[in-house]
């Protein structure tokens, strides 16, 4: 599943895959936190790929335990520039 998020966490874009099983409204895009879909929180997770790649410009992963569906996951994020330079997602 893929999510596109802006650089204060919000889910821009999504497939249909996340936008299932995150049970995300097209209506909430743009004003729903990642992290209170896929962590079920209030604020990033301790070594959050996307809060790692918004300040390094690079792509960065980790794998964490996702309490909210259980298991062990494999989350990435890589940084999306517009022609400007500026962090689009």
């Amino acid at each position: 599943m893929i999510t596109i998020h802006d650089e204060k966490f919000n889910i821009i874009r999504s497939n249909k895959a996340a936008a299932t099983i995150l049970g995300l409204s097209w209506l909430a895009v743009g004003k729903a936190k990642c992290f209170q879909y896929y962590h079920g929180s209030d604020g990033p997770p301790e070594r959050c790929p996307s809060c790692e790649s918004v300040r390094t410009g690079n792509p960065a992963s980790t794998r964490c335990l996702n309490r909210t569906w259980g298991g062990t996951w494999r989350s990435a994020a890589s940084p999306a520039s517009m022609r400007s330079g500026k962090m689009a997602g």
